[in-house]
């Protein structure tokens, strides 16, 4: 490897640090660092992420700035069903993010825990970014077009 490259992964290797650098949650009477996801943990992620999209959704249509003290029945009703549907992967999420079980995130003070996924959710929101779905969009339609359709032919969708 050529000396001038070395700087460049050096620089790169630093710039992602200092993006993926940790915040500090203390919950539970613990202190965790919640990062972005890397490949592993997001993996990991991908069985909770279709609900955390209703969840999502939900909460981007209420209005923005509202003082708690103020909640209509109706903003109150769109985060509570959303939040019911999302449930468990609010708890494998907070797992995924702390690498505490389950089986121990369920006996712990619930504000706590949703501190900790709001940060968590905060945190990786980055991923799914127009950029990065547009490259994952690419990814599918490469393999979709090596795929054989039944009749033997590879898809040319």
């Amino acid at each position: 490897m050529s000396d001038s490259a070395k700087p460049t992964t050096a620089k790169s290797d630093t710039v992602k640090q200092i993006v993926n650098a940790p915040e500090i949650v203390t919950a539970f009477g613990r202190t965790y660092e919640i990062k972005s996801f890397t490949f592993g943990p997001m993996t990991e992620a991908l069985d909770y992420i279709a609900p955390m999209g209703y969840l999502l959704r939900r909460l981007a249509g209420l209005p923005k700035g509202v003082d708690p003290k103020t909640v209509s029945d109706e903003v109150l009703n769109a985060v509570m069903s959303a939040l019911s549907i999302s449930g468990p992967s609010i708890m494998g999420l907070v797992s995924i993010a702390t690498r505490e079980p389950k089986e121990w995130l369920e006996l712990q003070d619930p504000m706590d825990g949703l501190r900790l996924f709001a940060k968590v959710v905060e945190k990786n929101l980055g991923f799914f970014s127009q950029q990065n779905l547009d490259q994952i969009t690419k990814f599918i339609n490469g393999l979709q077009g090596q795929i054989p359709t039944s009749g033997g032919a590879s898809s040319t969708s």
